[in-house]
């Protein structure tokens, strides 16, 4: 306790009636009250440089930065922007929470000859084309919706492929112009409108021994070509059960109807009885 402190013990004890010592357990000394203060600043200071370690010397930097705040500002809100649209892009590209599809392309066309050709459909959705085609022989796997603007690679023709022997092409439904051609070594292409529809043509004269045709269409960002059968998207899953949903329910509601000819009871009756033989 230096002197002022014990001047001030002093006053507090004159200036108290009770006229018993006063207890100065809940006063801070000099010492303590400096003590905190510089615990304190401390604590604001933290570990910043000695050129920032002090409000006066923030202030100043911000004034003489006011232009580069301005711009990071402005980059924020740019960067936020391009985020956003790139998370919303993301989501619609994928659509499939959890996995991105590789093949768009799903395969709807069944085993068929046309014009001399005899187009079978493999276990994996390949195409495998044998005869000599008296005219155009042309097998339609699919009318697809497409996003314009946006790049896709078409791929899965045999390799030697050409407008007058054989190749896998995609035509826009509004104008029939080509959307891709690939003749064996894939097309990558930007779509122009949503609507397509993607062939397999033989041409006139040409002759097919085993050609296997492996139809896929991808985003252009996915490099890797090698095949893999189209998968349903979450979407669609979604739907199919949505249906069979429908279709069990419809099902409960016949049998469990007091009308029906084959309700619960009547089905329980026929499993006892089935049971006592």
């Amino acid at each position: 306790m230096d002197f002022r402190d014990v001047l001030l013990a002093k006053q507090l004890a004159k200036n108290d009636n009770s006229g018993e010592d006063v207890d100065l357990s809940d006063y801070y000394t000099k010492s303590q009250t400096d003590q905190r203060i510089s615990s304190k600043v401390a604590e604001i200071v933290a570990d910043a440089p000695d050129d920032f370690d002090t409000l006066k010397e923030i202030s100043d930097w911000i004034a003489g930065h006011e232009d580069s705040a301005a711009a990071m500002n402005t980059a924020i809100v740019t960067n936020t922007a391009e985020i956003a649209n790139t998370v919303e892009q993301t989501a619609l590209n994928l659509s499939t929470l959890g996995y991105q599809r590789k093949n768009l392309l799903k395969n709807t066309a069944k085993s068929q000859t046309k014009n001399g050709v005899t187009f079978t459909v493999n276990d994996d959705n390949s195409i495998t084309a044998n005869g000599t085609a008296t005219a155009n022989a042309l097998l339609t796997l699919q009318d697809i919706n497409l996003t314009v603007g946006r790049k896709y690679t078409l791929s899965g023709c045999p390799s030697g492929g050409g407008e007058n022997t054989f190749k896998l092409y995609g035509l826009n439904t509004t104008t029939w112009g080509s959307e891709g051609n690939d003749f064996g070594s894939g097309a990558t292409f930007t779509n122009r409108v949503s609507n397509a529809q993607y062939r397999i043509s033989i041409s006139a004269g040409y002759t097919a021994e085993n050609l296997t045709f492996y139809p896929m269409l991808r985003y252009a960002e996915i490099t890797d070509g090698t095949y893999e059968p189209y998968r349903p998207s979450v979407a669609e899953y979604i739907a199919s059960l949505e249906e069979r949903i429908i279709a069990l329910e419809s099902v409960n509601l016949i049998t469990n109807s007091p009308n029906s000819s084959l309700n619960t009871a009547e089905i329980n009756t026929t499993e006892e009885e089935e049971n006592e033989y």
